[in-house]
């Protein structure tokens, strides 16, 4: 890749099993299909060790919790992010037409609908003025 980084596609479907490591060939089973059944048959020792994980994480009930408390706070900053990024722009349009008053901007900033500040968004990047966007809002 330019960035320097390489990239490896793997292929869990391939026909050519003689041509590629025993171990690769091992792990691909073991991705397509991660059961118990797959890997009691499977003789590759690393894949019983991967699996021997995988099942220990997956049965970890605590850390499940915390991967989903982690996800929920990541949405969260997400919206906030993108509140906040629209309020921004909206203010950014506005102060390009004129001195914005404070009253409006203390509306603009307590707004936290993302239907209401997309459509500001909108207003605030077709009028002429301030009063205008006002009027329109």
């Amino acid at each position: 890749m330019e960035d320097g980084s390489q990239r490896i596609f793997l292929n869990t479907k391939g026909q050519n099993a003689a041509d590629v490591p025993s171990e690769l060939v091992h792990f691909l089973h073991y991705v397509e299909n991660s059961s118990d059944e797959t890997v009691e048959n499977e003789p590759d020792d690393i894949v019983n060790r991967i699996h021997a994980r995988v099942k220990k994480l997956k049965e970890s009930r605590e850390l499940e919790a915390g991967y989903m408390r982690f996800e929920e706070l990541m949405q969260q900053r997400e919206n906030v992010g993108r509140t906040e990024g629209r309020m921004e722009s909206i203010l950014m349009l506005l102060e390009r037409k004129g001195e914005i008053p404070e009253k409006l901007r203390s509306s603009i900033l307590a707004q936290s609908d993302e239907s209401v500040l997309r459509k500001w968004l909108e207003i605030a990047a077709d009028v002429n003025g301030i009063d205008e966007f006002c009027s329109k809002m």
